[in-house]
């Protein structure tokens, strides 16, 4: 029977943490001094995705260099209120499909994980949840379904603003259709 070793006893799983960790803040850092929120996005270009049911700590996110549009979504929203940007993190429902991204007023567009690698990163907006959702859903090559507005605080999802309903789809099931 193989014998399981604490955490806390094993002197290689605490060091390999720790670097992780070292490197992850690094990393931040290092976006975080980005000059503009384009930069932050464009310094997760070579970032993996990997789709997580529950947002990642961004230790994490950033030591594995992998995760899905929340984890990055929410991580730019918090590292860019530090650098004095305004953000707003929406959720966009499609069939099949949730995608989050965080929309910067100053910039007048919105910040998309899988434009991460795009010369021009930056989707600009109206800054209207419907145009944004438009465009999201537009990017999947979906019709959006209902979008919303929230922030993102201890490890929860808090709902800013009512559920926008895409009044397109809104008539096609009242019609029954």
């Amino acid at each position: 029977m193989r014998q399981q070793t604490n955490f806390r006893d094993n002197p290689f799983a605490r060091l390999a943490c720790g670097m992780a960790a070292l490197c992850a803040g690094l990393f931040l850092q290092s976006a975080a001094s980005a000059e503009t929120p384009e930069h932050f996005l464009k310094s997760f270009a070579n970032f993996k995705f990997a789709y997580h049911e529950k947002v990642q700590d961004p230790e994490v996110f950033l030591a594995t260099q992998s995760g899905d549009c929340d984890d990055f979504a929410t991580l730019a929203a918090g590292v860019l209120q530090q650098s004095g940007y305004d953000t707003e993190l929406y959720a966009v429902r499609m069939a099949g499909e949730t995608h989050v991204v965080c929309y910067v007023p100053a910039i007048k567009g919105y910040l998309d994980y899988n434009n991460r690698a795009d010369a021009d990163p930056v989707v600009p907006c109206d800054g209207s949840l419907s145009d944004i959702a438009r465009k999201v859903a537009n990017s999947f090559g979906r019709e959006w379904r209902s979008a919303y507005q929230f922030s993102y605080r201890q490890k929860i999802k808090w709902l800013v603003n009512s559920i926008v309903v895409n009044p397109l789809v809104k008539e096609t099931l009242v019609a029954g259709k």
